[in-house]
């Protein structure tokens, strides 16, 4: 039995899954599937991701997917994520051990990463290129590290990674990753988290500085703009900086602001695209209906035909003749 069910219709085709969480009877299971033929490299290549993570000793490990005819399925883990432990801690005023859980996810990366590295052609592909030439990276390059992926272990650690589709054979600096985690809990959780931290306070904690943030901002929204259909349309870099500049500056929501005008205007696409849809089957039904009476028209003419003199006196002939072809033998 399905109890959920998403798909990513603002992500370009070559990169939307459908996911799934199953009921099969009491076990629970995750199942990811390309939503189109184009996705279906993307949503193959989680085995291969899998194996590229436990191949080099990925501190947060993944969970096992296994293939099961062109689905991508996971056993559905018990346990908070790291997103839902730290609401938990905020909403209780623990401010201390929040910030000891969101340490131990920078450590763990910082101890993982590895020396300065220059960023390969494959990654400024994707991500741009900004500041400084070389950067503390970690490999693979999975970006997919936000808490809300992360099985949190009972000391708050991160232990187990549930969601890993955007990972790469190339190297990403670590401290990026880290960015995009704290900022996107940020913004998803604002009205928890501004009267307890501001971003920027975070960020000083997690020793991301004031010259990194742009050049992080920067590689997000390449990110984005090579995952989505329009982003750079949708959202310009400028509107994309000063929205999320307001949250790290202000405490305030800009940045949830600028995500929904986004979504919003996506959802106008989704929808122009659903109504131009809607009226291709009615142009396809017609034409089905215009062949459907022609082909009824014919079969009429035939049954006339069938039933007329001219018809009878054939069927005659060719009994006849059958008759005699058959006493030659």
């Amino acid at each position: 039995m399905i109890v959920y069910s998403k798909i990513n219709p603002q992500r370009k085709k070559e990169f939307q899954l459908r996911t799934f969480i199953i009921d099969d009877g009491g076990k629970f299971y995750v199942i990811k599937k390309a939503e189109n033929k184009e996705a279906e490299l993307f949503s193959n290549n989680f085995i291969d991701k899998y194996k590229l993570l436990l191949n080099n000793n990925f501190p947060i490990k993944p969970i096992e997917p296994k293939d099961q005819g062109g689905q991508i399925i996971f056993p559905y883990e018990e346990g908070d994520s790291v997103s839902q432990l730290l609401l938990r801690l905020i909403n209780s005023n623990k401010k201390e051990e929040f910030l000891d859980v969101i340490r131990k996810f920078y450590d763990t990366l910082k101890g993982y990463s590895k020396e300065n590295l220059i960023l390969s052609d494959d990654f400024v592909k994707i991500f741009g290129k900004c500041g400084l030439e070389k950067w503390e990276c970690i490999y693979p390059g999975c970006v997919d590290l936000n808490f809300d992926n992360i099985i949190a272990d009972g000391d708050g650690s991160p232990k187990k990674l549930f969601d890993y589709e955007w990972t790469y054979n190339f190297s990403v600096p670590y401290k990026y990753i880290v960015f995009r985690a704290i900022m996107y809990f940020y913004v998803k959780n604002h009205g928890a988290m501004y009267s307890k931290f501001s971003l920027m306070e975070l960020f000083d904690i997690l020793e991301i500085s004031k010259e990194e943030i742009p050049c992080f901002l920067r590689f997000e929204y390449s990110f984005q703009c090579s995952a989505n259909n329009g982003f750079e349309k949708s959202v310009s870099f400028d509107e994309y900086k000063d929205a999320i500049g307001s949250v790290i500056k202000s405490k305030n929501s800009g940045g949830d602001s600028l995500f929904k005008k986004y979504e919003a205007i996506n959802l106008e696409k989704i929808n122009l695209a659903a109504e131009q849809r809607k009226q291709e089957i009615k142009m396809v039904s017609r034409e089905i209906k215009q062949k459907d009476n022609m082909i009824e028209k014919k079969n009429e003419e035939i049954e006339f035909m069938r039933s007329s003199k001219f018809w009878k006196l054939r069927k005659q002939y060719l009994d006849l003749k059958n008759l005699f072809i058959g006493s030659d033998r």
